[in-house]
């Protein structure tokens, strides 16, 4: 039976809030999950799978490419990248 890889993501609380402000999310619970998770010191731990990793990453590089507030795209990129970085450890490990 294989086990569903899972990486913890730390988001910071401003990271958060412009994910659930300014991101639409396709992944069935992961809107519901971010809101749910309490901050700590500033930010959040959060856990998960491929597959929410994966919407994330898309939908953040989607409002990223396309919006016309340029200054939301410059606050997207580095968390971007950071999601990115965040995929490519889960994939290094074996997903």
């Amino acid at each position: 039976m294989n086990k569903v890889q899972t990486v913890i993501i730390r988001l910071s609380t401003y990271d958060r809030d412009l994910i659930l402000n300014h991101i639409l999310l396709f992944c069935p619970g992961l809107k519901e999950k971010i809101q749910s998770t309490r901050a700590r010191s500033g930010a959040i731990s959060l856990r998960v799978n491929q597959e929410e990793l994966s919407d994330l990453i898309g939908c953040v590089a989607r409002e990223a490419n396309h919006t016309s507030n340029k200054n939301l795209e410059r606050e997207l990129d580095p968390l971007f990248e950071y999601l990115e970085g965040q995929e490519s450890e889960l994939k290094r490990r074996g997903v």
